[in-house]
């Protein structure tokens, strides 16, 4: 009898052991956005910088994105977050947008201001919680509103979300590890009749009915919105926006704009996060923090003589190796493209040279990619 009990003591205590290597394990997850650790806070005040339009670069596994984090041409932009129940309100420059939880999915609902309201039939999908890489959520909406008391805003569009890339944010010297990159599509037609006139239209909420009527209407407009989530962080580190116009031959650009919220400002100026702050202290004391300088003392090579070829096309470099271990070299160009790439296999310690031949020569610098035993870094070269 006392056996049985020790038997099902034991099961019970091996259950609780797996359950918490669960539980550690998805708040380790570095490249993935959840509700615990990615969700709106209510009190949140969040000023990012404006910049000039960063590109979104290439998508896929291991990515490397570079960005222009200099402050020259910002202009701070605030963010002010309420969450009430599901509902949940984020007011920045003067627009108040609205949005709430259905289920595990954030859905827009609209937005309001001074001169337009619009309101969303059943609401636009953003977001699902939890969100890794390849996983997607979309769907069909419509919508009505007013502007200015005179016109009626009928909306009908598409959208989807794709967390389509994961890997390392980098400027200068300063890398920023375990990014997840959503992208999120938005495709709409409008109408806009004066109030008095806008009784004959009735918008039906299902997908087919959308479709028609976006077919019918030949101009309207796209929104690509490109967001980087960093692990230990709460809201996106950058995020890029575009818009363009479709016309009758086709779609132009018409603005574009990157916010910033770096690492450091989130941790100055949020109100305190354990969540994020666990998931940091958890990856640092697994030796995979998220910031570094890439010249950090203890990592096992150390580069010199780095040279890049006459005609743009090659780069050579010495490395001391303080670590026995496999080496690989990855360059990337500004499109975060592969251009060259190679794998050492097991080696000792030591001195080394490299020559690594690219399959372009590309415009202006390159990042080169070093993985040493499991360890990474990212050196940005002047071609």
């Amino acid at each position: 009898m006392i056996n049985k009990q020790k038997e099902k003591l034991q099961r019970r205590l091996a259950c609780s052991i797996l359950l918490c290597c669960l539980v550690c394990a998805n708040q380790m997850s570095a490249q993935t956005v959840t509700k615990p650790l990615n969700g709106y806070r209510s009190g949140d005040a969040i000023t990012r910088l404006r910049m000039p339009y960063s590109e979104h670069g290439s998508k896929g596994e291991n990515c490397v994105w570079e960005f222009d984090s200099s402050v020259s041409n910002s202009k701070e932009c605030k963010l002010s977050v309420n969450v009430d129940s599901s509902a949940i309100t984020c007011l920045e420059n003067h627009n108040l947008y609205h949005y709430s939880m259905k289920g595990d999915s954030l859905v827009s609902h609209g937005f309001e201001n001074r001169t337009t309201r619009l309101d969303y039939m059943s609401g636009l999908p953003v977001l699902k919680y939890p969100f890794a890489y390849g996983d997607s959520i979309g769907g069909y909406y419509c919508g009505k509103g007013v502007y200015s008391d005179r016109l009626t805003l009928y909306v009908w569009g598409k959208s989807y979300t794709v967390a389509d890339g994961k890997g390392v944010l980098v400027s200068g010297n300063d890398t920023l590890r375990h990014i997840l990159r959503t992208h999120q599509h938005v495709e709409f037609r409008r109408k806009t009749p004066l109030v008095s006139q806008s009784s004959g239209i009735v918008l039906y909420d299902n997908a087919d009915s959308i479709k028609a009527a976006m077919d019918s209407i030949p101009a309207g407009m796209t929104e690509d919105r490109y967001r980087w989530y960093m692990a230990g962080y709460r809201y996106p580190v950058m995020e890029s926006v575009s818009y363009s116009r479709i016309t009758a031959d086709g779609t132009e650009p018409y603005s574009s704009m990157t916010y910033m919220f770096l690492p450091d400002e989130q941790k100055a100026t949020l109100q305190p996060d354990r969540e994020n702050e666990r998931v940091r202290e958890a990856l640092a004391s697994n030796g995979g923090g998220n910031t570094e300088d890439n010249q950090t003392d203890n990592y096992p090579v150390d580069l010199s003589d780095i040279e890049a070829g006459a005609d743009g096309k090659s780069i050579s470099f010495s490395y001391t190796q303080s670590a026995t271990g496999s080496v690989s070299f990855c360059v990337y160009d500004s499109n975060s493209r592969l251009i060259s790439a190679v794998t050492h296999g097991s080696q000792p310690e030591g001195t080394y040279t490299e020559h690594l031949a690219l399959k372009c020569a590309p415009n202006g610098s390159v990042m080169l990619h070093i993985t040493v035993n499991g360890q990474n870094k990212v050196v940005k070269i002047k071609m």
